[in-house]
């Protein structure tokens, strides 16, 4: 918050010279805009971290919903985390598993192993272990440090050939996803 007063004590003293500079702008126009842009990022308005762990799911889910639809990866999880559990929302699992494939689609490790966990239990989707093992193998590959017990666990239950099949499916449906296009199934 000081740090926010010293600022607005600077435009307000000094009008923003730099922006001053700038051809065709009002002076402090850009110090203008810029506050603007602080303000809306101060305050536990948008905190949807604060929101959570204060117990407060239903605007955590919210503000994690509108930063979803803006294309924040992270967010993305985080709602099929809301449904997965029934925080805020009600229990979907097949509206977890959706956001979960989204944000493993866009190469989100937790994401990737949470899709994983949704096929190997058969929670919104139909069970799958082939499918289970490539998500899990690829959030392995991106660096998630739990997704390599389930890659082991599933390994007894998926054969060598379909792991390998499993793993270039998910590696097709990420590229898939980054051009645009829709994958199909394996």
């Amino acid at each position: 918050m000081r740090a926010l007063l010293r600022i607005l004590r600077h435009v307000a003293e000094r009008r923003c010279r730099c922006a001053a500079r700038l051809p065709g702008r009002a002076p402090g126009a850009l110090c203008v805009f810029m506050l603007v842009a602080l303000l809306g990022g101060c305050g536990d308005g948008g905190d949807a971290a604060a929101a959570y762990r204060a117990g407060d799911y239903a605007r955590s889910f919210a503000i994690y919903s509108e930063r979803a639809r803006g294309g924040d990866v992270d967010a993305t999880n985080l709602v099929g985390i809301h449904y997965y559990l029934g925080l805020g929302v009600a229990r979907d699992y097949a509206l977890a598993a959706r956001n979960f494939e989204q944000a493993a689609l866009a190469n989100h490790a937790d994401a990737q192993r949470n899709l994983g966990l949704m096929y190997m239990n058969g929670l919104g989707v139909t069970q799958d272990n082939q499918r289970a093992y490539g998500w899990f193998f690829q959030a392995h590959t991106q660096g998630n440090p739990r997704a390599r017990a389930n890659v082991r666990f599933l390994s007894d239950n998926v054969t060598p050939n379909a792991g390998q099949k499993a793993r270039a499916w998910v590696e097709e449906q990420i590229r898939a996803y980054a051009h645009g296009e829709v994958g199909n199934a394996p």
